[in-house]
């Protein structure tokens, strides 16, 4: 993606006063209270993954003193990296289909599910004004088949940096967010060999509520998170984010639901951004949902698993019932370089990771309720 395309026209109008309060994160007004979509939005979907036309909106107003003026961002995917036969991914604990994750990110050790969106996916970006004005843009970010994140405080950065980047890199929007940014100093232009970097920050803060929110998706849990847009290091625009669940039909806005900014030294010039509508396209091909990989399967006896890996029982960590009256075990196995988790059933495998975390987040979520030998030794 090419650099914010606001920093040329930035570097011809800096000026040279740039202070402010650097406590402007404790002294933010209340946050905005819950919307509705004008337009259509699908259901909340953790299982789904990113299918080509998945498609986003958001309805733009910029406030200048008493003009107004209002936009339609969308964002569209065109196309989807190809899946191969080996990559990072893990069945989902909560409902056993298949969790891929970012081209460039791992959590997980040992087989893994044998299927990944390898690579950038592509997304089309257009602005429409309501004066008739539009514009339109292509770029690649990185493709998030399905991530699930029980917590939303613990992904609340994958994906925004690209959709701010798709939408401050429009041309026609250039006009407006130069009249709405603080320029940097002439300084620090200077300084630069007359460059202007512009970058997304993110403030530190000392906790980050969740709260339960009215949203297009029915009461979920949101949180707000500030933001500040620099120019050269110094503050252009603040703001804050407020997102959900990066789940289908949001992967594409990693789960932004709305964004307000504004000058930081005139809080009246400013861009509030909220959620339009929202749909799903039409996703690759999934792979097989009995897969566990490294050639493991769901079904395969405890025996069969070991004698596939080279490996052996190394301990039993757990023992109990489910909630649908299922016996259960949870086995920790030794194979070479590496130690493997698997929940067994009657002697076959119904889930299996590297590391004992997401086998022991299936069992939970699945009414998990331990002997009584083993809840006392707990």
């Amino acid at each position: 993606m090419r650099p914010f395309a606001i920093a040329a026209a930035l570097l011809a109008a800096a000026c040279g006063s740039v202070s402010r309060s650097d406590d402007w994160v404790r002294t933010l007004p209340e946050a905005p209270g819950g919307f509705r979509a004008t337009g259509h939005v699908d259901a909340m979907d953790p299982a789904a993954i990113w299918g080509i036309g998945d498609r986003v909106e958001y309805t733009i107003e910029v406030v200048l003193g008493t003009e107004r003026r209002t936009f339609t961002f969308t964002l569209t995917t065109t196309a989807l990296p190809e899946s191969r036969t080996k990559g990072i991914a893990t069945p989902h604990p909560v409902h056993d289909r298949i969790l891929t994750r970012t081209a460039h990110e791992s959590w997980q050790h040992g087989p893994v599910v044998a299927y990944h969106a390898f690579g950038p996916a592509k997304v089309r970006a257009e602005l429409r004004s309501a004066d008739g004005t539009e514009c339109s843009g292509e770029f690649e970010v990185e493709s998030l088949a399905n991530l699930y994140v029980e917590d939303v405080r613990t992904a609340w950065s994958i994906g925004v940096h690209g959709m701010f980047g798709a939408l401050l890199g429009l041309d026609c929007m250039h006009a407006t967010l130069l009249r709405l940014v603080r320029r940097p100093s002439a300084w620090s232009v200077l300084a630069r060999l007359g460059r202007v970097e512009v970058q997304l920050q993110w403030p530190e803060l000392d906790r980050m509520e969740i709260v339960e929110a009215s949203t297009p998706f029915g009461t979920v849990p949101t949180a707000w998170r500030p933001m500040t847009i620099l120019a050269n290091g110094q503050p252009a625009l603040d703001g804050r984010v407020q997102f959900t669940w990066k789940q289908s039909p949001l992967l594409l806005a990693a789960g932004v639901l709305q964004v307000e900014a504004w000058h930081p030294d005139d809080p009246t010039a400013r861009i509030t951004i909220r959620l339009a509508s929202a749909r799903r396209g039409i996703p690759p091909d999934s792979p097989d949902p009995d897969e566990l990989g490294g050639g493991l399967r769901r079904g395969m006896t405890v025996a069969d698993a070991c004698s596939l890996l080279g490996g052996t029982i190394e301990k039993e960590l757990a023992r109990g019932c489910l909630a649908d009256g299922r016996r259960v075990e949870l086995l920790q196995l030794r194979v070479p370089r590496w130690w493997l988790v698997v929940v067994v059933h009657e002697g076959r495998l119904v889930f299996a990771s590297g590391g004992d975390d997401l086998s022991q987040h299936w069992l939970k979520v699945r009414g998990f309720v331990p002997d009584a030998a083993d809840d006392a030794a707990r």
